[in-house]
């Protein structure tokens, strides 16, 4: 809208509500299709003859400036409207995303405690199966110590024993690899 297209649709009015001599008008076009939509068709064409801007030119100076100063007011609180208005979209839609995302983060979270005490308790089973290991080994090792002196304590009984299970057997005391036929396999 032009200022001149502006300037024709604002200003002083008369009779912008039915009981009310003179008020400031915002959108003149604005409130004839409000009184055609939804006045009683009987108040249309009275309200419709008597609602009028005053002009400019007719008006006291006073009032002409102060009017000047409202309107200037009304705009920016209008275009401040505007702005808060679009800021709400914005923060409804962010509200929305922080929402789902909160939900997500609540469930990861969940997610992230149950994984984290399974790895604590398998971490302690782990702790406590290594002590078991580390024990393990060392009655490990010392039954190997009391096994292998015993076993060397007995070898001439089961080289004895060897020679009656086993006569066909190449064993010598250090390997079995001692014969080998003309084809160089072992027997």
């Amino acid at each position: 809208m032009t200022s001149r297209e502006d300037s024709c649709n604002r200003g002083i009015a008369f009779h912008f509500h039915h009981d009310t001599l003179a008020e400031s008008c915002s959108d003149y076009n604005g409130r004839v299709e409000d009184i055609k939509q939804f006045k009683p068709k009987a108040e249309q064409s009275l309200r419709l003859r008597v609602f009028r801007l005053i002009p400019d030119d007719r008006l006291p100076s006073k009032l002409k400036t102060a009017y000047e100063i409202y309107d200037q007011a009304e705009k920016a609180y209008i275009r401040t409207w505007e702005i808060y208005d679009k800021a709400w979209e914005v923060y409804n839609k962010t509200e929305e995303t922080y929402i789902r995302a909160r939900e997500a983060y609540n469930k990861t979270e969940k997610a992230y405690n149950r994984a984290e005490k399974a790895y604590n308790k398998a971490r302690e089973a782990c702790d406590k199966a290594r002590e078991a290991r580390d024990k393990a080994e060392k009655t490990h090792d010392q039954a190997e110590k009391v096994h292998l002196r015993v076993l060397e304590a007995y070898m001439p009984q089961l080289e004895h024993l060897h020679k009656e299970l086993c006569p066909d057997c190449p064993w010598n005391g250090q390997t079995i690899f001692t014969r080998q036929n003309n084809a160089g396999q072992w027997y």
